[in-house]
Protein backbone atom coordinates (compact mmCIF):
# COMPACT_ATOMS: atom_id res chain seq x y z
CA UNK A 1 0.00 0.00 0.00
CA UNK A 2 1.33 3.24 -0.53
CA UNK A 3 0.73 5.15 2.71
CA UNK A 4 2.02 8.83 1.75
CA UNK A 5 1.09 9.63 -2.40
CA UNK A 6 -2.27 9.78 -1.29
CA UNK A 7 -3.05 6.20 -2.39
CA UNK A 8 -3.01 4.81 1.49
CA UNK A 9 -3.45 6.72 4.82
CA UNK A 10 -0.76 8.65 6.66
CA UNK A 11 -2.23 8.97 10.53
CA UNK A 12 -1.53 12.19 12.26
CA UNK A 13 -2.29 13.12 15.50
CA UNK A 14 -3.53 17.45 14.38
CA UNK A 15 -6.32 17.76 12.88
CA UNK A 16 -5.46 21.20 11.71
CA UNK A 17 -2.63 19.46 9.43
CA UNK A 18 -4.98 18.07 7.21
CA UNK A 19 -5.05 20.92 4.69
CA UNK A 20 -1.44 20.48 4.59
CA UNK A 21 -1.06 17.09 3.99
CA UNK A 22 -3.68 17.05 1.23
CA UNK A 23 -1.79 19.97 -0.38
CA UNK A 24 1.39 18.27 -0.20
CA UNK A 25 0.01 14.61 -1.21
CA UNK A 26 -1.78 16.46 -3.98
CA UNK A 27 1.83 17.17 -5.51
CA UNK A 28 2.92 13.59 -5.60
CA UNK A 29 2.41 13.25 -9.64
CA UNK A 30 4.33 16.34 -10.39
CA UNK A 31 7.03 15.97 -7.92
CA UNK A 32 7.56 11.85 -9.23
CA UNK A 33 7.62 12.74 -12.95
CA UNK A 34 9.98 15.65 -12.03
CA UNK A 35 12.47 13.17 -10.73
CA UNK A 36 14.96 12.36 -13.60
CA UNK A 37 14.45 15.82 -14.63
CA UNK A 38 15.79 17.07 -11.65
CA UNK A 39 18.92 14.40 -10.99
CA UNK A 40 20.35 15.13 -14.78
CA UNK A 41 19.74 19.08 -14.25
CA UNK A 42 21.17 19.22 -10.67
CA UNK A 43 18.48 21.44 -9.56
CA UNK A 44 14.54 20.72 -9.35
CA UNK A 45 12.62 22.40 -12.17
CA UNK A 46 11.51 25.96 -12.31
CA UNK A 47 8.27 24.78 -13.05
CA UNK A 48 7.60 22.27 -10.03
CA UNK A 49 9.22 24.90 -7.00
CA UNK A 50 6.17 27.06 -8.01
CA UNK A 51 3.73 24.32 -7.54
CA UNK A 52 5.43 23.74 -3.86
CA UNK A 53 4.95 27.70 -3.56
CA UNK A 54 1.22 27.80 -4.40
CA UNK A 55 0.85 24.63 -2.24
CA UNK A 56 1.60 26.64 0.24
CA UNK A 57 4.57 24.23 1.16
CA UNK A 58 7.04 27.10 1.56
CA UNK A 59 4.74 28.41 4.57
CA UNK A 60 4.51 25.98 6.18
CA UNK A 61 6.52 26.97 9.55
CA UNK A 62 6.01 31.41 8.69
CA UNK A 63 4.26 32.71 11.59
CA UNK A 64 0.62 33.01 10.92
CA UNK A 65 1.04 36.44 11.71
CA UNK A 66 3.15 36.65 8.57
CA UNK A 67 -0.31 34.95 6.80
CA UNK A 68 2.18 31.55 7.11
CA UNK A 69 0.64 28.14 8.23
CA UNK A 70 2.33 27.77 11.53
CA UNK A 71 2.51 23.99 11.45
CA UNK A 72 2.90 22.62 14.69
CA UNK A 73 6.50 20.26 14.69
CA UNK A 74 4.84 16.76 14.06
CA UNK A 75 2.91 18.50 10.98
CA UNK A 76 6.26 19.97 10.02
CA UNK A 77 8.06 16.87 9.96
CA UNK A 78 4.97 14.86 8.10
CA UNK A 79 4.89 17.27 5.06
CA UNK A 80 8.69 17.09 4.88
CA UNK A 81 8.27 12.98 4.58
CA UNK A 82 5.23 13.22 2.08
CA UNK A 83 7.51 15.71 0.30
CA UNK A 84 10.49 13.69 0.41
CA UNK A 85 9.01 10.31 -0.41
CA UNK A 86 7.68 11.78 -4.05
CA UNK A 87 11.30 13.13 -4.63
CA UNK A 88 14.04 13.39 -2.32
CA UNK A 89 15.41 16.57 -3.65
CA UNK A 90 12.00 18.43 -3.38
CA UNK A 91 11.95 17.05 0.36
CA UNK A 92 15.30 18.83 1.06
CA UNK A 93 15.13 21.65 -0.03
CA UNK A 94 11.69 22.45 1.65
CA UNK A 95 12.95 21.24 4.41
CA UNK A 96 16.10 23.74 4.02
CA UNK A 97 13.87 26.51 3.31
CA UNK A 98 11.95 25.87 6.22
CA UNK A 99 15.07 25.67 8.46
CA UNK A 100 15.81 29.47 6.71
CA UNK A 101 12.06 30.14 7.51
CA UNK A 102 12.49 29.64 11.07
CA UNK A 103 16.11 31.39 11.07
CA UNK A 104 14.80 34.27 9.66
CA UNK A 105 11.89 35.17 12.01
CA UNK A 106 14.30 35.79 14.75
CA UNK A 107 15.64 38.96 12.84
CA UNK A 108 14.83 42.26 13.57
CA UNK A 109 11.33 43.85 12.40
CA UNK A 110 12.34 46.02 9.67
CA UNK A 111 14.72 42.78 8.37
CA UNK A 112 11.44 40.94 8.73
CA UNK A 113 9.34 43.59 6.72
CA UNK A 114 11.67 43.52 3.94
CA UNK A 115 11.73 39.71 3.58
CA UNK A 116 7.99 38.70 4.36
CA UNK A 117 7.04 42.27 3.21
CA UNK A 118 5.18 40.98 -0.28
CA UNK A 119 4.00 37.53 1.66
CA UNK A 120 4.79 34.37 3.35
CA UNK A 121 5.33 32.42 0.37
CA UNK A 122 9.07 33.42 0.31
CA UNK A 123 11.99 30.39 -0.38
CA UNK A 124 15.13 30.44 1.85
CA UNK A 125 18.38 28.79 0.80
CA UNK A 126 21.59 29.27 1.80
CA UNK A 127 24.21 27.78 4.78
CA UNK A 128 23.76 28.40 8.89
CA UNK A 129 26.03 27.00 10.48
CA UNK A 130 29.10 29.29 12.05
CA UNK A 131 32.31 28.60 10.11
CA UNK A 132 35.12 30.75 11.50
CA UNK A 133 36.31 30.30 7.78
CA UNK A 134 33.88 31.05 5.56
CA UNK A 135 33.27 34.89 5.72
CA UNK A 136 33.91 37.31 7.29
CA UNK A 137 31.19 40.53 8.18
CA UNK A 138 33.40 44.41 8.99
CA UNK A 139 31.07 46.59 10.74
CA UNK A 140 30.41 49.70 8.95
CA UNK A 141 27.95 52.87 9.48
CA UNK A 142 24.74 51.44 8.84
CA UNK A 143 25.48 47.47 8.89
CA UNK A 144 28.15 45.37 7.50
CA UNK A 145 30.82 44.48 4.41
CA UNK A 146 30.45 40.98 3.89
CA UNK A 147 32.84 38.66 1.77
CA UNK A 148 32.60 34.93 2.16
CA UNK A 149 31.97 31.74 0.44
CA UNK A 150 29.79 29.07 1.36
CA UNK A 151 29.08 25.28 0.48
CA UNK A 152 25.17 24.04 0.14
CA UNK A 153 22.99 26.28 -0.89
CA UNK A 154 20.22 24.01 -1.39
CA UNK A 155 17.52 25.50 -3.21
CA UNK A 156 19.66 28.46 -4.88
CA UNK A 157 18.57 28.91 -7.98
CA UNK A 158 14.99 29.17 -7.20
CA UNK A 159 15.50 31.04 -3.66
CA UNK A 160 14.49 34.77 -2.76
CA UNK A 161 16.75 35.44 -0.47
CA UNK A 162 20.08 33.55 0.84
CA UNK A 163 21.10 33.26 4.29
CA UNK A 164 24.36 32.93 6.00
CA UNK A 165 26.77 33.40 9.14
CA UNK A 166 29.30 35.45 9.18
CA UNK A 167 32.24 36.14 11.70
CA UNK A 168 32.20 39.85 12.73
CA UNK A 169 35.34 42.32 12.77
CA UNK A 170 35.66 45.44 14.37
CA UNK A 171 38.50 47.07 12.02
CA UNK A 172 40.53 44.28 12.04
CA UNK A 173 39.74 42.86 15.21
CA UNK A 174 37.12 40.32 15.51
CA UNK A 175 34.34 40.76 17.52
CA UNK A 176 33.72 38.61 20.97
CA UNK A 177 30.37 37.98 22.77
CA UNK A 178 30.48 38.54 26.55
CA UNK A 179 31.92 35.01 27.19
CA UNK A 180 35.04 35.80 24.68
CA UNK A 181 33.64 33.70 22.51
CA UNK A 182 33.48 34.94 18.80
CA UNK A 183 30.40 37.02 17.64
CA UNK A 184 28.97 35.24 14.43
CA UNK A 185 26.07 37.21 12.72
CA UNK A 186 23.43 36.01 10.48
CA UNK A 187 22.81 37.88 7.54
CA UNK A 188 20.38 37.88 4.50
CA UNK A 189 20.88 38.48 0.52
CA UNK A 190 18.88 38.83 -2.02
CA UNK A 191 19.44 35.87 -4.39
CA UNK A 192 19.83 37.74 -7.54
CA UNK A 193 23.20 39.28 -5.62
CA UNK A 194 25.05 36.40 -4.86
CA UNK A 195 27.33 34.50 -7.69
CA UNK A 196 26.32 30.13 -7.57
CA UNK A 197 29.21 28.83 -8.29
CA UNK A 198 28.49 25.30 -9.97
CA UNK A 199 30.21 22.40 -7.68
CA UNK A 200 27.12 20.44 -7.05
CA UNK A 201 28.48 16.63 -8.97
CA UNK A 202 27.44 14.07 -6.54
CA UNK A 203 26.04 10.85 -5.66
CA UNK A 204 22.49 11.47 -4.47
CA UNK A 205 20.52 14.25 -3.89
CA UNK A 206 21.32 15.97 -7.47
CA UNK A 207 18.46 17.70 -7.69
CA UNK A 208 18.91 19.89 -4.57
CA UNK A 209 21.26 22.43 -6.40
CA UNK A 210 23.41 22.46 -3.28
CA UNK A 211 26.24 24.90 -4.80
CA UNK A 212 28.64 26.82 -3.12
CA UNK A 213 27.61 30.37 -3.35
CA UNK A 214 29.69 33.67 -2.84
CA UNK A 215 29.53 37.12 -2.32
CA UNK A 216 32.04 40.28 -2.40
CA UNK A 217 32.31 43.20 0.07
CA UNK A 218 28.31 43.20 -0.14
CA UNK A 219 27.02 45.60 1.87
CA UNK A 220 24.22 44.21 3.99
CA UNK A 221 21.91 46.45 6.67
CA UNK A 222 21.87 46.20 10.58
CA UNK A 223 18.14 45.26 9.88
CA UNK A 224 19.02 42.72 7.63
CA UNK A 225 21.59 40.74 9.88
CA UNK A 226 21.13 39.39 13.57
CA UNK A 227 23.35 37.82 16.02
CA UNK A 228 23.64 33.97 15.80
CA UNK A 229 23.67 32.55 18.85
CA UNK A 230 20.68 34.56 19.74
CA UNK A 231 18.73 33.08 16.62
CA UNK A 232 19.87 29.64 17.17
CA UNK A 233 19.35 29.42 21.08
CA UNK A 234 16.17 31.77 20.74
CA UNK A 235 17.76 34.00 23.86
CA UNK A 236 15.51 36.53 23.72
CA UNK A 237 11.43 37.26 23.56
CA UNK A 238 10.11 36.65 20.41
CA UNK A 239 7.55 38.79 18.61
CA UNK A 240 5.75 35.41 17.95
CA UNK A 241 3.00 33.66 19.93
CA UNK A 242 3.42 30.18 18.24
CA UNK A 243 4.87 27.29 20.35
CA UNK A 244 7.33 26.29 17.14
CA UNK A 245 9.23 29.59 17.71
CA UNK A 246 10.17 29.22 21.03
CA UNK A 247 12.19 25.83 20.60
CA UNK A 248 16.03 26.37 19.92
CA UNK A 249 16.49 26.11 16.08
CA UNK A 250 19.28 23.54 17.03
CA UNK A 251 16.19 20.89 18.32
CA UNK A 252 14.49 21.26 15.20
CA UNK A 253 17.38 20.71 13.08
CA UNK A 254 18.16 17.17 14.81
CA UNK A 255 14.76 15.81 12.99
CA UNK A 256 13.95 17.90 9.74
CA UNK A 257 16.68 15.72 7.30
CA UNK A 258 15.05 12.70 9.36
CA UNK A 259 11.81 13.18 7.94
CA UNK A 260 12.94 13.47 4.65
CA UNK A 261 14.97 9.82 5.07
CA UNK A 262 11.92 8.06 6.49
CA UNK A 263 9.89 9.08 3.64
CA UNK A 264 12.34 7.80 1.44
CA UNK A 265 12.52 4.95 3.30
CA UNK A 266 8.68 4.28 2.72
CA UNK A 267 9.23 4.70 -0.77
CA UNK A 268 11.80 2.14 -0.91
CA UNK A 269 9.62 -0.78 0.76
CA UNK A 270 6.13 0.13 -1.57
CA UNK A 271 8.46 0.47 -4.38
CA UNK A 272 9.63 -3.32 -3.47
CA UNK A 273 6.72 -4.74 -2.56
CA UNK A 274 5.21 -3.90 -5.95
CA UNK A 275 7.64 -5.27 -7.57
CA UNK A 276 7.78 -8.18 -5.49
CA UNK A 277 3.91 -8.79 -7.09
CA UNK A 278 4.93 -8.44 -10.55
CA UNK A 279 8.44 -9.53 -10.65
CA UNK A 280 9.90 -13.44 -11.60
CA UNK A 281 13.19 -13.24 -11.18
CA UNK A 282 16.21 -14.87 -13.81
CA UNK A 283 15.89 -18.81 -13.47
CA UNK A 284 12.67 -18.79 -10.71
CA UNK A 285 9.11 -19.93 -11.78
CA UNK A 286 8.08 -17.92 -9.08
CA UNK A 287 7.22 -14.07 -8.38
CA UNK A 288 9.70 -12.32 -6.05
CA UNK A 289 7.49 -12.17 -3.18
CA UNK A 290 8.01 -16.07 -3.31
CA UNK A 291 11.34 -15.32 -1.54
CA UNK A 292 12.09 -16.29 1.66
CA UNK A 293 14.52 -13.76 1.86
CA UNK A 294 12.38 -11.22 0.43
CA UNK A 295 9.48 -11.99 2.99
CA UNK A 296 12.14 -11.50 5.79
CA UNK A 297 13.58 -8.27 4.37
CA UNK A 298 10.23 -6.84 4.09
CA UNK A 299 9.49 -7.94 7.61
CA UNK A 300 12.77 -6.21 8.91
CA UNK A 301 12.76 -3.11 7.07
CA UNK A 302 8.92 -2.54 8.31
CA UNK A 303 10.04 -2.87 11.65
CA UNK A 304 13.37 -0.51 11.56
CA UNK A 305 11.34 2.02 9.64
CA UNK A 306 8.05 2.27 11.82
CA UNK A 307 10.04 1.68 14.91
CA UNK A 308 11.74 4.79 14.51
CA UNK A 309 9.37 6.58 13.40
CA UNK A 310 6.94 6.04 16.35
CA UNK A 311 9.66 6.80 18.43
CA UNK A 312 10.80 10.11 17.00
CA UNK A 313 7.22 10.95 17.27
CA UNK A 314 6.75 9.99 20.98
CA UNK A 315 9.90 12.45 21.21
CA UNK A 316 8.56 15.04 19.32
CA UNK A 317 5.01 14.90 21.37
CA UNK A 318 6.74 14.93 24.41
CA UNK A 319 8.82 17.88 23.64
CA UNK A 320 6.29 19.79 22.22
CA UNK A 321 4.03 19.71 25.50
CA UNK A 322 6.83 20.92 27.70
CA UNK A 323 7.41 23.96 25.10
CA UNK A 324 3.51 24.70 24.79
CA UNK A 325 3.39 24.89 28.29
CA UNK A 326 6.07 27.46 28.74
CA UNK A 327 8.83 25.07 29.65
CA UNK A 328 12.23 24.56 29.30
CA UNK A 329 13.40 21.79 27.18
CA UNK A 330 15.53 19.01 29.64
CA UNK A 331 19.10 17.76 28.61
CA UNK A 332 17.79 14.39 28.28
CA UNK A 333 14.98 15.59 26.39
CA UNK A 334 17.57 17.52 23.60
CA UNK A 335 19.64 14.61 24.33
CA UNK A 336 16.56 12.44 22.97
CA UNK A 337 15.13 14.23 20.22
CA UNK A 338 18.85 14.62 18.78
CA UNK A 339 18.81 10.38 19.07
CA UNK A 340 14.82 10.41 17.72
CA UNK A 341 16.49 12.25 14.64
CA UNK A 342 19.54 10.54 14.14
CA UNK A 343 18.13 6.76 15.04
CA UNK A 344 14.91 7.44 12.09
CA UNK A 345 17.83 8.36 9.64
CA UNK A 346 20.22 5.83 10.07
CA UNK A 347 17.00 3.96 10.35
CA UNK A 348 15.72 4.46 6.94
CA UNK A 349 19.01 4.22 5.07
CA UNK A 350 18.47 0.25 6.57
CA UNK A 351 15.53 -0.25 5.59
CA UNK A 352 16.59 1.17 1.82
CA UNK A 353 19.69 -0.55 2.01
CA UNK A 354 17.40 -4.22 2.32
CA UNK A 355 14.66 -3.43 -0.25
CA UNK A 356 17.74 -2.74 -2.41
CA UNK A 357 19.32 -5.71 -2.20
CA UNK A 358 15.95 -7.41 -2.62
CA UNK A 359 15.23 -6.05 -5.85
CA UNK A 360 18.06 -7.06 -7.96
CA UNK A 361 19.08 -5.98 -10.85
CA UNK A 362 16.48 -3.51 -11.28
CA UNK A 363 17.46 -1.75 -8.32
CA UNK A 364 20.92 -0.61 -10.15
CA UNK A 365 18.79 0.97 -13.28
CA UNK A 366 18.58 5.30 -12.53
CA UNK A 367 14.81 4.91 -13.47
CA UNK A 368 13.84 2.50 -10.83
CA UNK A 369 12.69 4.20 -7.41
CA UNK A 370 15.11 1.73 -5.41
CA UNK A 371 18.06 2.93 -7.01
CA UNK A 372 17.12 6.74 -6.26
CA UNK A 373 15.88 6.20 -2.40
CA UNK A 374 18.90 4.28 -2.17
CA UNK A 375 21.34 7.25 -3.56
CA UNK A 376 19.23 9.93 -1.86
CA UNK A 377 19.14 8.42 1.51
CA UNK A 378 22.69 7.95 1.83
CA UNK A 379 23.18 11.05 1.56
CA UNK A 380 21.27 12.62 4.05
CA UNK A 381 22.65 10.38 6.75
CA UNK A 382 25.48 12.06 5.29
CA UNK A 383 24.35 15.46 7.17
CA UNK A 384 26.23 16.71 10.05
CA UNK A 385 22.89 16.71 11.70
CA UNK A 386 21.99 13.12 11.64
CA UNK A 387 25.76 11.42 11.71
CA UNK A 388 26.02 8.43 13.97
CA UNK A 389 29.10 10.35 16.14
CA UNK A 390 25.82 12.14 17.98
CA UNK A 391 25.30 8.86 19.72
CA UNK A 392 28.64 9.47 22.06
CA UNK A 393 27.04 12.62 23.03
CA UNK A 394 24.15 11.36 23.27
CA UNK A 395 25.28 8.44 25.70
CA UNK A 396 27.25 10.52 27.90
CA UNK A 397 24.24 12.68 28.03
CA UNK A 398 22.43 9.96 29.31
CA UNK A 399 25.03 8.80 31.73
CA UNK A 400 25.32 12.23 33.43
CA UNK A 401 28.42 13.21 31.89
CA UNK A 402 29.32 16.42 29.90
CA UNK A 403 27.58 15.42 26.19
CA UNK A 404 29.95 17.73 24.25
CA UNK A 405 29.88 16.46 20.73
CA UNK A 406 29.66 17.58 17.08
CA UNK A 407 26.61 19.62 18.02
CA UNK A 408 25.71 20.93 21.20
CA UNK A 409 22.10 19.10 22.82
Amino acid sequence: MNRLSGKGVVTSPAAASAQLMTAARELFTSLDGAWAESEGDRRLPHRVVEEMRSAGLFRLVVPSELGGEEADLRTFLEVLEVVGYANGSAGWDLATSSMGTLFAVGFPGEGIEQIYGGGPDVILAGTVTTDRDAAKAIAVEGGYRISGRWRFGSGCQDADWMIASALVFDDEQPRTESDGLPHFRYAVFPRKTVDIIDTWHVLGMRGTGSHDWAVESAFVPEGLTANARVVQQRLEPRQWRGTLYRFPLFVIAALHFSAVATGLARRAIDTLVELAHSKTPLRSSALLRARVQVQEAVARAEAELESARAYRDRVVDDAWKTVDAGGTLSLDQRARVRLAGTHAAQSAATAVDLMYACGGTTSIQDSSALSRCFRDVHVVVQSITVLPLHYEAIGRAFLGLEPGGLIPL
